[in-house]
């Protein structure tokens, strides 16, 4: 399913509450990055409101095999350097985290150590207490303004598995004589699967006061693609 489906569609039933009335290609763009945000936040386990820095709930996604299937395409990964005072600088594309760990070189040969991300509140107690001051076989690293920043701070390099943002949808458009169309070229679709999309659109057209049951929109959905209408 593309764009131009999920556009079919929201608007048909959209046509059927608010006979008239459309949505432009700015409003589009804005209610679906904003109903797939809800959806992956919940998918993770996290509030709706949920923004990149503030304060971490445990991690569900890995919990649940259907869920990690789901988001499967935004997980990314990359080598971290990190400096003299104990800092690396987060990937731009960066959400939510899912594994870090720490390489210990020496010479040929390199050992991996977990690193526990931890809150602003237990990582200060960490650092501050000797009885359990982090070491390199217990390491412990915290995210706090676009970096991660790591205890004990002489490490150098690190692995770090995490979930990057969605990239929000482009509605590619032309206009002859008059008309609009879509055009798959010039658009970024949302990067989810048909049953991922029937949720968003579920979300997107509550967001606009329009209540529909999945079913429905399956229905829908599928009558588009056997009729063209």
């Amino acid at each position: 399913m593309h764009l131009g489906d999920v556009n079919y569609t929201l608007s048909f039933w959209l046509g059927k509450k608010f006979p008239g009335y459309t949505l432009s290609k700015g409003e589009l763009e804005k209610l679906l990055h904003l109903s797939q945000m809800k959806h992956f936040n919940k998918l993770i386990g996290l509030t709706e409101e949920y923004k990149p820095g503030q304060p971490m709930p445990s991690v569900f996604f890995e919990e649940n095999i259907r869920i990690t299937t789901d988001i499967q395409q935004f997980k990314s990964e990359k080598d971290l350097m990190i400096n003299n005072a104990g800092y690396a600088k987060l990937p731009d594309d960066y959400y939510y985290p899912s594994a870090l760990t720490i390489k210990l070189i020496n010479g040929d040969k390199i050992k991996y150590r977990n690193v526990r991300i931890v809150s602003d509140k237990e990582f200060a107690e960490k650092v501050g207490s000797s009885a359990r001051l982090p070491n390199k076989y217990f390491p412990i690293g915290n995210i706090l303004g676009g970096k991660i920043r790591f205890a004990p701070p002489d490490f150098r390099y690190s692995h770090f598995v995490y979930l990057k943002t969605p990239e929000r949808p482009v509605y590619g458009l032309k206009y002859d004589r008059g008309f609009a169309e879509y055009v798959p070229s010039e658009s970024t679709e949302l990067n989810w699967d048909d049953a991922n999309l029937i949720n968003i659109m579920v979300i997107a057209l509550a967001e606009i006061g329009v209540s529909v049951a999945s079913a429905d929109l399956i229905n829908i959905t599928n009558q588009e693609k056997v009729t063209g209408q």
